[in-house]
């Protein structure tokens, strides 16, 4: 089995002796897969001021962190 998106060479070589390229590949790396991975719409946040600011969660886990050890 392909463990990746097949090169040109493995491709002629199973063409060469009548194989498809989709029988050795693994199934993460077909059109298939691709197509499922994709078809949900994911809606954009309205603004940046909506986004979650790093530095506050990373506090947030700290101050958490510190709470849970005394």
């Amino acid at each position: 089995m392909l463990t990746g998106i097949s090169c040109v060479h493995a491709r002629a070589t199973l063409a060469q002796v009548n194989k498809r390229t989709e029988n050795f590949c693994h199934p993460l790396v077909t059109i298939e897969s691709y197509k499922k991975t994709y078809e949900h719409h994911i809606n954009p946040l309205l603004g940046q001021s909506l986004w979650k600011n790093q530095f506050t969660i990373s506090h947030k886990l700290l101050t958490l962190n510190k709470n849970q050890k005394n």
